[in-house]
């Protein structure tokens, strides 16, 4: 992901510990960086630390205390990187705070498309105005850099190195009269490790940094619409997707070289329609109908397939089969002529209040027949036949 173009959000000053920006609200998925700096006219512990207003993570990159006159006067800064705004940043406010400072000064800026390693950064001081830095590692491929420079007591310009851009450079003065002078630059295609800013300010110091390309495959936030021939999504590692998978036309797929799991309905609605796997289809339950209305549907799985719902034979010769055992549990309407019921191993007890015929192929079996003129036959072995009022022909 290439990294964006730096955006500065504020740079302010204050006497006492303490200072606080304007509302500001960044870009999405943003990290923001803050220079901050305390100063005090005599030696003081306490380097700078980052707040906000939305609770982000703030972690140090850098910082330094220098003590350019033995005593006289102290310099503590340091700059910070905070964690991503996310997606929907709200209105905010940093604030930064030196512990026991005289002064504190403090710049937000923001950056987009860069990783969290900001591990190749130097520091520099002048008593002269002019900072040089050097970064201690080579530069990576993508990498963009950026500086900041402040000078305390001062408020004459810098001049950024060439082929940098300066996103700003101005005094901010605090309510005690004093002034800090900021300044950001930035190089989206940098070439050298080391550079020098230059200013006719008495004490200049800042932070050169590299900032690395976030690797890609990080992530997608947002929607992944596949909706045309020829679609795709890929990644040289894993793609995990969170959302509704829908395959709804004539050769529509879904495939994976390794394992693909589906969570949610698999909906099988026209002629040829199939849900299949090189290995196993693990389906803990099917909640809903399974219609089989046409000529020829089916309904098959080479394990065990259990259907807890009604089966309904309504049309000449249809039929309910399995090469196993089939269990029936409600009732078996028989009432068009030459309907038939058959079963070979269990018992079969059939009530009937009109003519039918019921063929017990072997063992014992029991047939009751109800009301008018009925017929059975018992072929082969003992059978017994119950016959209950009016007349009755039992055949053996």
């Amino acid at each position: 992901m290439a990294i964006g173009t730096p955006v500065h959000h504020a740079a302010v000053a204050n006497d006492g510990a303490t200072v606080t920006t304007a509302s500001f609200t960044p870009a999405a998925n943003s990290q923001l960086i803050a220079f901050a700096t305390g100063y005090r006219s005599a030696a003081f512990t306490g380097k700078p630390a980052i707040t906000d207003s939305v609770g982000l993570t703030w972690t140090e990159v850098g910082s330094v205390q220098w003590n350019p006159a033995a005593g006289s006067r102290d310099v503590h800064y340091a700059l910070y990187r905070s964690s991503s705004v996310g997606g929907s940043p709200a209105a905010m406010t940093v604030t930064a705070t030196a512990t026991s400072g005289n002064e504190v000064s403090l710049s937000v800026d923001a950056v987009t498309g860069a990783s969290n390693v900001f591990s190749n950064f130097d520091t520099a001081e002048s008593e002269t105005g002019d900072p040089a830095f050097t970064l201690p590692a080579a530069l990576s491929s993508g990498s963009a850099v950026m500086i900041w420079a402040a000078a305390v007591q001062g408020n004459n310009s810098f001049a950024q190195p060439a082929a940098y851009t300066e996103t700003f450079d101005l005094t901010t003065s605090t309510p005690g009269g004093d002034d800090f002078r900021h300044m950001m630059c930035y190089d989206l295609t940098p070439a050298n490790v080391s550079e020098t800013v230059n200013s006719n300010n008495a004490l200049a110091f800042g932070f050169i940094l590299e900032l690395k390309e976030a690797a890609a495959g990080g992530g997608i936030v947002g929607s992944a619409s596949i909706t045309e021939a020829g679609d795709t999504i890929s990644a040289a590692a894993t793609l995990a997707l969170r959302a509704s998978l829908a395959a709804t036309e004539a050769g529509d797929s879904v495939s994976a070289s390794a394992k693909l799991e589906l969570s949610g309905v698999a909906s099988m609605t026209e002629a040829d329609d199939s849900l299949s796997a090189t290995g196993s289809i693990a389906s803990n339950s099917r909640t809903g109908a399974a219609s089989i209305t046409e000529a020829d549907d089916a309904l098959a799985s080479p394990a065990t397939l259990a259907i807890k719902a009604a089966a309904a034979i309504t049309e000449s010769d249809d039929t309910l089969s399995a090469a196993a055992g089939i269990l029936i549990v409600g009732s078996s309407a028989i009432i068009e002529a030459d309907d038939t019921v058959v079963a070979r191993a269990v018992p079969i007890l059939v009530t009937s209040p009109q003519e039918r015929t019921v063929s017990v192929a072997a063992e014992e079996r029991t047939v009751a027949v109800l009301a008018e003129i009925r017929t059975a036959s018992v072929s082969a072995e003992t059978r017994s036949v119950a016959v209950r009022s009016e007349n009755r022909l039992a055949a053996a």
